[in-house]
């Protein structure tokens, strides 16, 4: 293994590229948690969604039945950003990136969403309703996110996430 895949650069002593190459293996064992923290937290932002709305309606508002009005958007989610790679914690380093990364998965899977709850409730699809959780989940993500990568800029999280990954 050359020096350079270890971030050292040429005539840096052994003993350097060996403390390098330890700290990047390090940071990311700090990754997995970084992941898990964030897809918990994108979960939770969709079943305050649910939450919201079912209260909105005047509805019963429980654990069950918001996961039951979140469950179709939440997997719409997670499958767009399995897709174009959202999910992972670099793409929600820095604030704007975060909401970036949020925004844009939110638009794709947004439509995935109506229609699986539509296939599910065997429903039409309302605009007026389509146009609420376009919003709603657009600022409640938003925010998630960008709190996120503030945070995870104040912890060094973002230099973790992306140590050893070409930019």
């Amino acid at each position: 293994m050359g020096p350079w895949l270890m971030g050292a650069k040429r005539g840096t002593s052994g003993a350097a590229r060996g403390w390098r190459a330890r700290q990047i293996r390090e940071e990311a064992k700090a990754v997995p948690v970084q992941h898990v923290v964030l897809v918990v937290g994108d979960l939770l932002a969709f079943l305050l969604f649910g939450a919201l709305g079912r209260a909105s309606h005047g509805l019963e508002v429980s654990l069950g039945t918001a996961v039951g009005a979140a469950s179709p958007f939440a997997l719409a989610w997670l499958g767009m950003g399995l897709l174009l790679g959202t999910l992972r914690p670099e793409r929600a380093a820095r604030p704007l990136e975060a909401i970036k990364w949020a925004w844009l998965t939110w638009g794709g899977a947004w439509p995935v969403g109506l229609l699986l709850r539509s296939w599910i409730l065997q429903r039409p699809i309302v605009w007026t309703f389509a146009l609420v959780v376009l919003g709603t989940n657009l600022v409640i993500l938003g925010l998630w996110r960008a709190a996120y990568g503030w945070l995870a800029g104040r912890q060094g999280w973002a230099r973790a996430a992306t140590a050893g990954r070409p930019r």
